[in-house]
């Protein structure tokens, strides 16, 4: 059963694989974690959900969106899944810290078209909101 995400036209099926595990500390080994790639999409599942920072620190930034662009680009489905991303937080040594600045959302959304191998993101969400800035105020555009 597919739902619809927010008042858009996009739908995908209610059920999503939440990619993060595969990539923090903890994290599988590089051929397990495409397996579980591999046999969610088999599954019939068509929603992956990651963000550039699910990785182990700042020099590891966009190992998520890698993997799951390595596990896509064998697979004959690639279109038929969607992968949203986030962007908003970093990794310095390991910790997470909230950056909303429209020049690193900016910066870290070009990074994840690149990392994810693709020209356009359809779903990219703020990872959380950073009390100084201003969105309202804000307004960040991105592109390959």
């Amino acid at each position: 059963m597919n739902r619809s995400i927010g008042n858009t036209d996009l739908a995908v099926h209610a059920i999503g694989l939440g990619a993060m595990p595969l990539s923090i500390e903890g994290r599988p080994s590089q051929s397990h974690a495409q397996d579980v790639i591999d046999a969610f999409v088999e599954a019939g599942g068509d929603f992956i959900d990651t963000a550039n920072v699910y990785c182990l620190d700042n020099a590891d930034i966009g190992h998520n969106e890698r993997l799951i662009r390595e596990a896509l680009s064998r697979m004959k489905k690639r279109g038929a899944v969607m992968v949203a991303t986030k962007g908003g937080l970093t990794r310095p040594e390991g910790r997470w810290e909230v950056d909303g600045h429209p020049q690193w959302l900016r910066t870290s959304c070009e990074k994840s078209l690149k990392d994810l191998g693709t020209d356009a993101i359809t779903l990219y969400q703020l990872h959380a909101v950073d009390p100084q800035v201003d969105l309202a105020e804000s307004s960040v555009s991105c592109s390959a």
